[in-house]
């Protein structure tokens, strides 16, 4: 019987998009109060970056949880960014270039395990850049079906600049809610407005901390992610 990788309870919280948006949070106390996400909610968002200090254990949680969703059936491929520059086809460690290329001409949802910013950055300043924009020119017209999330130090995400270069190289819009529409004549004259609002779009883009293990994290397994 084949072994199977079980992951330890990792959490994360998510990471204000600006100065402002901390504030204002930090005020009202939200982001300290907010119930931190597991993997299973992490995997479900379309573009994710995580962000640990060193010795954290992004890498060894990025590969296992891309051995995790292969060995259940879903198509999951691990790539050092580093990597990338050497070539596409042999940066793999968790799937391969054959397997990419089935999900590509498919039709099914993939998950891309990008490990690490810092790394990427060791070799040249704008290696990141490159690699993001190599990765992005091999799943061109299957992106809407790639999950991506990408791992790197706090020190090494360049909040505004990055956040920039990853929407324009791997845009994703996740649909903003709209407005119910009320009954009777109200209804139909904001149908348009409401039509609009449904439509409007916002990245989806999002950076979340790796939280420390606490004792019953590190005891217990997680037996649903």
């Amino acid at each position: 019987m084949p072994h199977s990788t079980v992951p330890l309870v990792r959490r994360f919280s998510p990471v204000p998009k600006s100065e402002t948006d901390e504030e204002q949070e930090e005020m009202s106390g939200l982001f300290r109060a907010s119930k931190p996400a597991g993997w299973e909610q992490i995997e479900r968002k379309h573009r994710c970056v995580i962000l640990a200090g060193a010795g954290a254990g992004k890498t060894h949680e990025m590969l296992a949880r891309a051995k995790y969703a292969s060995e259940r059936g879903r198509h999951a491929f691990f790539i050092r960014i580093e990597d990338l520059e050497e070539g596409f086809e042999g940066a793999f460690e968790v799937g391969d270039a054959k397997g990419f290329y089935r999900w590509l001409d498919g039709q099914n949802e993939g998950w891309f395990f990008l490990d690490s910013i810092d790394e990427a950055r060791l070799s040249h300043p704008r290696a990141f850049e490159r690699a993001i924009r190599r990765f992005a020119n091999r799943i061109k017209g299957a992106e809407h079906r790639a999950h991506v999330i990408v791992s790197g130090r706090p020190y090494d995400w360049r909040a505004v600049t990055d956040r920039a270069m990853f929407e324009r190289l791997l845009p994703f819009a996740a649909p903003k809610v709209g407005v119910e529409g009320s009954e009777g004549s109200e209804a139909d004259e904001n149908s348009e407005l409401v039509e609009q609002d449904i439509t409007k779009t916002e990245s989806a883009l999002e950076i979340h901390m790796m939280r420390d293990l606490d004792e019953d994290d590190i005891r217990r397994p997680s037996r649903r992610e």
